[in-house]
């Protein structure tokens, strides 16, 4: 190796280690950030396995990265470096997994519960994380003209630059699934679309597109044939994906309130002024109609798509429920339901 390499390699493991405290700063930023918004979804009733995958991806990295840090961040002498420079690739696996557990469930929930999708996405995490370890052990190797405990790999091949890769093609294929049924809910109108479907476009589209194209940018710098410059974007890769994760989980509860629905479709098709049976905030529900008192019609009553039949509840022709009281006191005393 020339003397221009291991100047190179000097300077950018210098810019390594300011790029890994930049990122660790930037994620405690955040978690400060949230921790209002954190503590109060931690305390409100939610489902079990979504807060044990938030919190498991936000403190996992939290606890864990300290030790990238000591490990890369400061010197050491060659001996140390020997026996800890893989601890912090292998901590990247345990982090991916917290990402990993975050989308899924998003991606559960938006598809409607695809059992298959969330078999497949854990099949392709334990291939990525056994090609992951392999590659650890018996790949890398310490960096003989670093300054710190950075792995390089022996020989021509770049399979240090590929275990990044592998989880660049995992997120594709979830944005790519994410699309696939985003056209399909495209079909409908944006105001017959649920609150979590809306909110879900709005938010998830964006925090998924930006977690590949970190890794895209991560991956794009190791595979480039510039050596010392291969790792910048490492820090940024480990980071960024868990800390997008969990916004996803706390601006998603902000604008979904507990009890709405968290279906796809949210009204009848051919009324355009209906108001979903969950997103009804001044209507009265019966046995799955809903009356709204915003709607075209006087006392018009709209059946929820999702909603079971409830015309044996109301015979054809049959008198309105004397108990009802209309939102707008009017009287309803003649009221005849009519079935569609």
């Amino acid at each position: 190796m020339s003397t221009q390499d291991t100047l190179d390699f000097v300077r950018f493991g210098e810019v390594l280690h300011y790029a890994h405290a930049g990122a660790y700063s930037v994620f405690v930023y955040d978690w400060l950030l949230c921790l209002g918004d954190e503590i109060d979804f931690i305390l409100t009733p939610a489902p079990a396995i979504a807060k044990l995958a938030y919190l498991y991806c936000r403190y996992c990295l939290l606890l864990t990265y300290p030790i990238t840090l000591y490990i890369q961040g400061l010197p050491h002498s060659h001996s140390i470096c020997e026996h800890v420079f893989r601890v912090p690739m292998l901590l990247a696996l345990p982090n991916l997994a917290g990402v990993v557990s975050i989308i899924t469930l998003r991606l559960y929930a938006f598809t409607g519960g695809k059992k298959s999708l969330v078999v497949f996405i854990i099949l392709c995490y334990i291939a990525i994380a056994t090609y992951h370890t392999w590659v650890v052990f018996d790949k890398a190797i310490l960096n003989p003209d670093g300054q710190g405990c950075d792995p390089v790999e022996a020989g021509n091949t770049n399979n240090l630059g590929s275990i990044f890769l592998g989880a660049m093609i995992l997120d594709t294929f979830i944005t790519i699934a994410f699309i696939t049924h985003l056209l399909r809910v495209m079909k409908l109108k944006y105001t017959q679309m649920s609150v979590f479907t809306r909110a879900f476009l709005r938010e998830g589209a964006a925090y998924f597109l930006a977690i590949s194209c970190v890794n895209l940018l991560n991956v794009a710098f190791n595979l480039q044939h510039a050596a010392p410059m291969a790792d910048v974007n490492v820090p940024y890769s480990l980071v960024l994906p868990s800390l997008l994760a969990c916004r996803l989980v706390i601006n998603l509860r902000n604008l979904i309130p507990e009890h709405k629905s968290y279906g796809s479709v949210s009204s009848d098709s051919r009324r355009p002024w209906a108001y979903p049976s969950t997103d009804t905030e001044n209507g009265t529900r019966i046995s799955g109609y809903v009356v709204s008192p915003l709607s075209a019609g006087e006392g018009t009553f709209l059946k929820a798509m999702e909603s079971p039949p409830a015309l044996a509840d109301f015979p054809r022709n049959s008198p309105f429920p004397q108990s009802y009281q209309d939102p707008l006191g009017r009287d309803n005393s003649n009221f005849q339901l009519s079935e569609e």
